[in-house]
């Protein structure tokens, strides 16, 4: 069972809407990981990732939620509250 956490680098969020990490997208996936800003995440696989780690609904636009539903769109990206990073 995944954290209770958040794991974007900075963000202590626990009672939003939580993500899982989009296991069938390699692609994204790792812009997932890459812009979390936690290098814990940079030396573990995908299947720790996923079972582990989530990302809460403050990194993400409204656009990217299916209506009437807490899930997000195929393809969601994290785009808000994130550390200074790089995006793509």
């Amino acid at each position: 069972m995944p954290s209770k956490n958040c794991i974007v680098k900075g963000c202590n969020s626990r009672k939003v809407p939580m993500h899982r990490f989009p296991i069938k997208s390699p692609e994204d996936f790792k812009i997932w990981v890459v812009r979390t800003g936690n290098e814990t995440l940079v030396n573990m696989n995908h299947t720790q990732i996923y079972n582990s780690f989530v990302i809460c609904e403050q990194h993400f636009e409204l656009s990217c939620k299916s209506p009437g539903t807490k899930r997000l769109k195929c393809k969601s990206l994290p785009t808000l509250n994130l550390p200074s990073i790089q995006t793509k």
